[in-house]
């Protein structure tokens, strides 16, 4: 690949991250994808989900499944020391393999 290939694939790489932020924004906005109940919470499933992390000021860890989206706000359903409690974050901050894994469960929800 020359240069002008990389940079062509960067804009492009770029604009597939943007498209899929705003598909989820938008699908999820006024109608929250709900991946499961907190109540309802089996550990084997729950570690199928897609999943976020925050790594907070003083250097403290939260991982945990994703189960809510509803725009920008997403809610993790904490896992390891912290399980069951929840944590939110936004949108932007999901890794995007988990936010291209997200597409599927809105997907599948659009079909029904």
């Amino acid at each position: 690949m020359n240069k002008e290939q990389i940079k062509s694939l960067q804009t492009e790489a770029n604009k597939v991250i943007h498209e899929v932020y705003e598909a989820i924004k938008t699908l999820t906005a006024g109608n929250p994808l709900v991946l499961f109940e907190r109540q309802n919470a089996d550990a084997d499933e729950i570690l199928d989900f897609p999943y976020g992390y925050n790594v907070g000021k003083y250097e403290e860890y939260q991982q945990g499944a994703i189960r809510e989206v509803n725009d920008e706000d997403v809610e993790l359903f904490l896992t390891g020391d912290s399980w069951g409690e929840t944590f939110h974050t936004e949108l932007c901050q999901i890794p995007f393999d988990q936010q291209v894994d997200l597409l599927t469960y809105i997907a599948e929800r659009v079909q029904s």
